[in-house]
């Protein structure tokens, strides 16, 4: 077990061990007058483990220590656990402190206590810091034992001081020796074996006297004069063995009833504390003889042993050897340094360096740069010029270091004359400055490469900046350099022309050529090689090739920016329309891009004079251009920025164009050219007038939104009162005559539907229905008036459609009139409706399912092929008097349905339009105004701005068995509704949607929930596209209904409310 061993990986488990062994046995022996209570082991053992190791691992000894010592307080000597935890709290603690205190304040990083200050370290940690943490130790026992606090102080106190004393040292020089087995050496042997012997016998006789007559009264403590012997010339190893085998032949002696330690305190327990006092006394003389001895020693013995090196280095030395002191006094030289300088040993010594080193300033003082090389790189070299005794300077190499004897640090220097070396390095110097320079500062890459090995032999730091690689590398690829670092089309190239060139050249002929090589980086670099042939074989053929690359890289890749720009440039002129010219005033002449020649139609025949460019002018235009030009432009100099037609020579088309530029004038005011762009904006000019048109056509859609409601209004009077005419009359004619009027006011109905479709293209508002007969009667009314006949073939299982018939209706009307226009003369149309099962993506719009096709075939002029993707396009006629909106509203209205239109034509060969709609299995459910009954009660609140709708509702409502009360705005119907609750039961409230300049009915039903949420609210409007219509309960409405209605359209909201309510809800 050695220094290695405690230095493993295992120096915790070892040290741990220890610990706990030492408190067992200390456990074993619980009589105060046994040795492990007198010297408590435990805590000698963990402060050296602690002093042994870096601090980075005590966090991980301080735990394991603490663990230990709770364990064994516990399960050895049965000491409850909160005792266990302040013992072993107290011991760490004492252990961490000590180890602290001495690692900081020895100033040594490896402590072995063979000098002065560890010893004194040492001390002051038995007597202070044990002294202050023996009180948690004496607490404790005081608290769980009810020991005397002064006994138990006093018994941990010096325990532990003989622990720290004896155990700590003897384990830490222990843990230091390089090999346990050899302590001493040469004929220290014999001494340390003596003093051993000689201490044996000595105890024995004091300590263990056969008989009390033979018993000699020696004083313990004259042991101390045994150990200043062995303390000057032995290691401490030997007087710590010493000492503890004095301990355990006293306690010997005492276990065997013999004499005591001390006459004076022969009786009694006072045998322990006496013992103790001794050891303490006699190890704090014995460690500071031990390490004084051991100082003074081996101070002597390096000294010895360095006079003896230094004197022989001296001696038979060739180089110039100088000892200077640190304020540079000249204190030792050998005879090669007296006779370097001409000068005699004796005349050096004792001057100050500065009548030799010419480097040395005039106040005698060292460059403390100089000084600072020396003593942190322990070894400096460096050049020095000294001044020889006859006046000349000449150059020394010095290797300069510090040296120390004693306790002083001294210079020590070899120099060397180096005059004659220094001649050739000049020359050389000279020779090759320039060919260096131009090698280290050249970024090029000078290289000489052998043809015949395939090799470079040389090559200058440039390569790294060429390829990234350093010379090693390259020579390190060998004849695979270019194999691998040239691109394959250029190593080609290279193998079939290059060698070959290589050849033909004469001597000192340059050839160069641009190649690509591999950079480091992955990357490949454009370089230029100029190259001639350096050496040549007997035979006349090249060997060895001298040359030099530039990276060209940049170059080349502006180049290659410069043709993608201009590429760039002319593409993006030539698809935005966009041409550059360049008109010379003078010289009449213009210059310009190839978009310009194809804005203009033109090509490079074409005359490139002023003249030329106006007669491509637009007649209408060309007088007003020949004008701005001369008179504005060129004469004014103004910009240049006009809108005009043309003719595009190329195929007489009428385009409009966009010329801007400016006039660019000499020093002396005088026009030069007129440079500029011309852009064709035929497509922007025909989408501003399609805009207008649009725009036109947005207001007329507004127009007729107001017009449809306002009509819807009136209407919803005369329908309602003929409605309930009709059903209170009693006379057959009558009501025949009235039913054919709401008939027509039926069809009115339809009309405003479809111009408020027209003015929002509203979302439509479905219903589950059959297509048949309404879309024949749709038809039919469409061709009122006109010479086309119409033939229908239907389905007799044709399904249902969930569909908004208005929108419908108008999908049909504008089918048949374009189809009716496309027969002047008169003709027929065949109208087909069918089921039809598609498969996913067999219509490519449509998802796989069941659909209604309605097919409309006309036999009229049909449609070119090449305009039939265009139909369906806004804007897009082949009439003089359309508008090109009826084939895009329906289109619209279709797909808003889910479904799709499609068409077939040929010119010439007639049209067939299909529209593919789809199909529901649900069933519809037909209420007619004399089936639906409703008896209603209670009052119904009725609000309209209109005085007609107010009545017409009224007179329904109060048909159908309710009171009604009526308002004009949303502010009348709040404040009337809050006078009648809650005297009066309100059954429902009937709300207009749209009050002008008043609340609607959307504000209204909000204002109406923050006060009372069970009254049922529904919403009439003329506007039966408006979201809220198609979907009222989303936004708090229990129904909507559609100006104009019929009182059994009322009825029918009114019940589809009643049968939605739940089982105890309030119907209307």
């Amino acid at each position: 077990m050695n220094q290695a061993l405690f230095k493993t990986g295992r120096p915790i488990l070892l040290y741990t061990i220890m610990y706990f062994f030492a408190y067992q046995v200390a456990f074993l022996f619980p009589d105060a007058r046994s040795l492990p209570m007198t010297i408590w082991p435990a805590g000698g053992i963990a402060l050296a483990a602690l002093i042994l190791n870096p601090f980075r691992l005590w966090k991980l000894y301080i735990p394991v220590f603490f663990i230990a010592a709770v364990a064994a307080n516990m399960l050895l000597a049965q000491i409850p656990f909160s005792a266990g935890i302040g013992f072993a709290l107290s011991n760490i603690l004492k252990s961490f402190f000590c180890a602290l205190f001495i690692r900081t304040f020895s100033r040594s990083s490896s402590v072995t206590f063979s000098r002065f200050q560890e010893v004194a370290c040492l001390i002051v940690c038995a007597f202070v810091i044990n002294a202050l943490i023996s009180l948690l130790e004496a607490a404790t026992s005081f608290y769980f034992s009810g020991t005397s606090f002064s006994s138990a102080w006093i018994a941990w106190y010096i325990a532990d001081l003989l622990g720290i004393l004896l155990i700590t040292p003897f384990v830490v020089s222990f843990a230091r020796a390089n090999d346990l087995f050899v302590i001493v050496r040469e004929k220290k042997l014999i001494e340390s074996a003596a003093f051993l012997l000689i201490w044996t016998l000595s105890s024995i006789l004091i300590f263990v006297t056969p008989t009390q007559q033979f018993h000699v009264s020696l004083h313990p403590y004259m042991l101390i004069a045994l150990l200043l012997w062995p303390a000057f010339r032995l290691r401490l190893q030997i007087v710590s063995l010493a000492m503890i085998t004095l301990t355990i032949i006293a306690f010997t002696g005492n276990n065997m009833n013999q004499d005591f330690f001390l006459d004076t305190f022969a009786n009694g327990s006072n045998f322990t504390l006496n013992l103790q006092v001794f050891l303490a006394f006699t190890a704090i003389m014995g460690y500071f003889f031990s390490a004084s001895g051991s100082e003074r020693h081996i101070t002597e013995d390096k000294n010895r042993e360095s006079e003896k090196r230094y004197k022989s280095l001296f001696d038979q030395t060739s180089e110039g050897l100088m000892i200077m002191s640190k304020d540079l006094i000249i204190l030792e030289v050998n005879d090669a340094f007296a006779k370097m300088h001409g000068y005699s040993i004796n005349e050096l010594i004792g001057q100050h360096i500065s009548i030799l080193d010419v480097n040395i300033p005039p106040d005698k003082q060292i460059d403390p740069d100089f000084v600072n090389i020396i003593e942190d790189k322990k070894v400096a070299y460096f050049e020095v010029s000294h001044r020889h005794s006859n006046g000349h300077i000449f150059p020394l190499r010095a290797t300069s270091s510090t040296i120390q004897i004693g306790t002083e640090s001294f210079y020590l220097t070899f120099h060397h004359d180096i005059t004659e070396q220094r001649k050739i390095e000049d020359a050389l110097k000279e020779r090759t400055q320039f060919t260096e320079s131009l090698l280290k500062i050249s970024p090029d890459s000078i290289y000489m490469y052998d043809l015949i090995k395939k090799t470079i032999t040389y090559s200058n730091d440039g390569i790294i900046n060429i390829l990234g690689y350093n010379v090693d590398e390259i020579q390190q690829m060998g004849p695979l350099i270019l194999p691998q670092l040239m691109h394959p089309d250029d190593y080609k190239r290279y193998l079939a022309v290059t060698i070959k060139k290589y050849s033909s050249l004469k001597e000192n002929e340059i050839t160069g050529s641009q190649i690509r090589m591999l950079h480091k980086d992955g990357n490949y670099r454009w370089l230029q090689a100029n190259e001639i042939v350096y050496r040549r074989l007997d035979n006349g053929e090249p060997e060895q090739i001298f040359g030099v690359i530039h990276n060209i890289t940049e170059m080349k890749e502006k180049e290659q920016q410069l043709e993608e720009n201009d590429y760039f440039f002319r593409e993006s002129q030539r698809v935005a329309g966009i041409g550059s010219y360049k008109l010379y005033i003078k010289d009449d002449h213009w210059v310009a891009s190839d978009a310009f020649y194809q804005v203009l139609g033109i090509d490079k025949n074409y005359p490139v004079t002023t003249q030329g460019l106006i007669d491509l002018v637009h007649p209408d235009d060309i007088t007003m251009m020949r004008d701005y030009l001369f008179q504005e432009v060129i004469e004014r100099h103004k910009l240049f920025n006009k809108e005009y037609r043309i003719i595009r020579f190329s195929d007489k088309e009428t385009r409009w164009i966009s010329n801007q530029g400016k006039i660019v004038l000499d020093s002396d005011g005088t026009p030069l050219y007129l440079i500029g762009t011309t852009q064709d904006i035929t497509e922007r000019k025909n989408s501003e007038a399609i805009l207008q048109k649009s725009q036109k056509l947005e207001s007329l859609g507004i127009l007729a939104g107001g017009i449809a409601h306002d009509f819807n209004n009136l209407m919803g009077g005369i329908f309602g009162y003929i409605d309930i005419a009709i059903s209170t009359s009693n006379d057959n004619s009558v009501q025949k005559y009235l039913s054919k009027a709401l008939s027509t006011i039926d069809r009115a109905k339809e009309l405003t539907s479809r111009l408020l479709t027209f003015a929002k293209g509203g979302a439509p508002i479905q219903k589950v229905m059959p297509l048949f007969p309404f879309v024949q009667e749709t038809v039919q009314f469409a061709l009122s008036g006109s010479s086309v006949k119409s033939s229908f073939t239907i389905a007799h299982d044709l399904r249902n459609c969930n569909i908004d018939k208005d929108q419908i209706a108008q999908v049909i009307d504008n089918i048949v009139i374009n189809a009716v226009q496309a027969m002047p003369k008169g003709g027929e149309i065949n109208v087909t409706a069918e089921n039809v099962s598609l498969k996913d993506k067999e219509v490519p719009t449509l998802d796989a399912g069941t659909y209604v096709r309605i097919s409309i075939q006309d036999h009229g002029i049909g449609i070119e092929k090449e305009n039939l993707h265009k139909l369906f396009v806004p804007f897009y006629t082949t009439k003089p008097t359309g508008h090109g909106l009826g084939l895009a509203t329906s289109y619209s209205i279709i797909h808003r349905h889910h479904g799709t239109i499609e068409v077939n034509s040929e010119a010439g060969s007639g049209t067939t339009v299909y529209i593919y709609i789809p199909a529901t299995a649900v069933m519809t459910i037909t209420e007619s105004a004399e089936s639906a009954a409703h008896n209603g009660h209670g009052l119904f609140i009725v609000m309209d701005d209109e005085e007609v709708m107010r009545d017409t509702i009224t007179v329904m409502l109060e048909k159908l068995g309710y009171e009604v009360v009526s308002t004009i705005d949303g502010l009348q119907t709040i404040d009337t509704l809050k006078k009648l609750l809650p005297d009066k039961v309100v059954t429902g409230i009937l709300l207009d949607l749209t009050i002008p300049g008043g609340m609607g009915g959307r504000e209204t039903l909000i204002a109406i929930r923050k006060f009372i949420t069970t009254i049922p609210v529904f919403v009439v409007s003329g506007y039966a596209d408006d979201p809220i219509m198609k979907d009222p309960s989303q936004f708090g409405f229990s129904g909507s209904i559609c100006k104009p209605f019929r009182k059994a359209e009322l009825t029918s909201m009114l019940e589809r409310y009643n049968n939605k309510q739940h089982s105890g809800a309030s119907p209307v």
